[in-house]
């Protein structure tokens, strides 16, 4: 990994609640936010749902959502945007 992204996956990390579900061994790790790495190593959390059992796990991206995030980035800055064209 080179210097570019270990600075990246510092600036933020992804929140998780973790879910057991009734007839599965296994248990499934539900994205459902991102927290951001503040100068004094606080982080802000901001979710886009809330854990029904009351728990939240933040950990370190990995390079794989580093890159769909890189992504998603892409795609947002090369969309044309819905105030083009003089609509109202």
């Amino acid at each position: 990994m080179n210097q570019v992204n270990q600075a990246e996956l510092r600036t933020w990390k992804a929140v998780y609640t973790i879910v057991e579900r009734q007839g599965h061994e296994k248990k499934f790790w539900v994205r459902i936010g991102s927290a951001f790495v503040n100068q004094d190593q606080s982080l802000n959390v901001k979710l886009d749902a809330m854990p029904v059992n009351g728990s939240i796990h933040i950990r370190d991206i990995d390079e794989e959502e580093l890159e769909r995030a890189r992504q998603r980035k892409a795609a947002r800055s090369s969309a044309p945007s819905l105030m083009a064209g003089g609509a109202a």
